[in-house]
């Protein structure tokens, strides 16, 4: 799957998908997809400056496949302060779609109700 721009209303919303099981921070995105998103949102300000910008990674699954517990978001801390860099590096929101779901629905020619997918829309 490929990067997706989405827009509702005045939000506009950066999705990558990815391939990872994202059960724990060694098994998630690396700091090169982290910095992707990054300028994409920077980005998509520049394209969309009226309009409220979110990021998601989304990836294979469901939330209760994880036994530690599913990622929700992934936030870039200072090391020294142990504060969240959220201006520098604002947070990137973590979805879990099944693929065998999405690829019946893509072979079907379905689609998502909005409902079942708002949340790439709201902040992180």
């Amino acid at each position: 799957m490929t990067d997706v721009v989405s827009r509702n209303g005045d939000v506009v919303s950066g999705i990558d998908a990815k391939y990872y099981r994202a059960e724990s921070p060694e098994s998630s995105p690396g700091w090169s997809d982290l910095v992707k998103q990054f300028f994409y949102k920077q980005a998509l300000e520049q394209k969309f400056p009226l309009d409220r910008i979110t990021n998601w990674f989304v990836f294979p699954g469901y939330k209760s496949t994880s036994p530690n517990g599913a990622l929700e978001k992934v936030v870039v801390y200072d090391p020294v302060t142990l504060t969240p860099l959220n201006g520098t590096f604002p947070p990137i929101g973590c979805s879990y779609l099944c693929p065998m779901e999405l690829m019946k629905m893509y072979a079907e020619s379905k689609s998502y109700k909005f409902s079942e997918v708002s949340y790439l829309y709201s902040n992180v």
